[in-house]
Formats: structure tokens, sequence, C-alpha cells
């Protein structure tokens, strides 16, 4: 129920370096998404200092509605938070912190201390699921806003920004891939840490 999200990720030396990043403070994370003709994907890395990086795409679970790309960069945090989490329990981490940065300052309210899902927000099923997720993290999170898309208007961009444009490619690209490939179909099942749901 959870490998939608993460089985099309690259992770050289089984994790190691980035789960020394994480133990000194100095893992970055950055995910974005791109939804076209009713299909989303995202796209997500995790860097380490040293240059060592974890790098993934995944198509998002339907059903999508046109427009809904917030549900797209919902998809990408779900895998980063996943990744980090087996890594942490795979290499008994138990302190650290992970930099995560996103262009969607709504997703990044799961982030907040008081935050609670409610059943009537627009994908529910994906908000709770990361909430859930990101409970369970042993680790400390700092959340920041990148602006996205600023490679159209300006010339300097910083490292994050940099990070963000390789990303919203990287979805953009596997996106348009599915399309043209016929891969259309939206992934239907149930999610990995979602609690109870119900279906019609």
């Amino acid at each position: 129920a959870a490998h939608w999200a993460v089985q099309h990720s690259f992770i050289p030396n089984n994790g190691r370096d980035i789960a020394q990043a994480i133990r000194q403070a100095k893992a970055t994370s950055i995910s974005d998404g791109c939804l076209k003709f009713k299909v989303g994907t995202s796209a997500f890395v995790i860097e380490g200092p040293n240059g060592t990086r974890i790098i993934g795409i995944n198509k998002v679970l339907g059903p999508l509605k046109n427009g809904d790309s917030y549900r797209c960069k919902l998809a990408g945090i779900y895998a980063v938070i996943l990744i980090i989490n087996a890594i942490c329990a795979y290499y008994q981490i138990t302190d650290g912190m992970v930099v995560f940065a996103c262009d969607n300052e709504v997703s990044l309210h799961i982030f907040e201390p008081d935050f609670v899902p409610d059943s009537s927000m627009i994908s529910f099923d994906l908000v709770n699921t990361i909430w859930q997720t990101y409970r369970k993290s042993p680790i400390k999170w700092h959340v920041e806003h990148v602006k996205g898309h600023w490679d159209k208007t300006q010339c300097i961009l910083t490292y994050k920004e940099k990070l963000n444009v390789e990303m919203d490619r990287a979805a953009k690209y596997y996106c348009h891939q599915s399309v043209l490939d016929g891969h259309t179909a939206p992934i239907q099942h149930d999610i990995y840490n979602e609690g109870w749901s119900v279906w019609n």
C-alpha cells in the first residue's frame, strides 16, 4: 500500500550517507508535482552535504480532478517522509533533523504542531496519511516555503529553488511520458497509514 509512492526511487549505498546527514541535521529534501490530462505525478529528492542523493518519481493515486495539482504535491511529500522514516528505522536513528521545502504553502500546514486533519479537506485521504506518517517520525523536521517556477523570471536562483525547478521538470517529464505511453488510468487502492476508509 506504500509501493506506489516509493517504488521508482534510486537509493544509493542503502541510504547510509543520507542516514549520516540526518544524524548531523544536514539532510535537505524537496518535492514537486504535475497534473496533465488527469494524470498526476510527483518527483522528490533527499540530499546530503556531500552531494549524495535519493531521488524518485511516482504516479499519484486517483481519482484526480482537473486542476487538482495539490494532490500531486502531497504525493511527493508522502514519499519523502516514508523514505526518511524507513532510513531512520533501518539505521536506528532516534535523533536528527531533515529540512523539507515545497512551493505549496498549504501543504506545509500539515507539519504545524497544532494541525489536525479534517475530513472535509481536499484530498483528506493523503493529508491524513501524511499527518499520521509524519507523527511517527523519530526526528525533527524543519519546513520551508520555496518559491516555484522562478527559473522563468529569475536568472539567479538559490540552491533550494534550483532543486525545486529540477523536481518540477522531473514530475512534468514523467507525467508527459505516462500520457504518451497510454498509462492514464488512475491508480486506486488503500494507502499505507491512511486509517479507516469507505469506498463506493
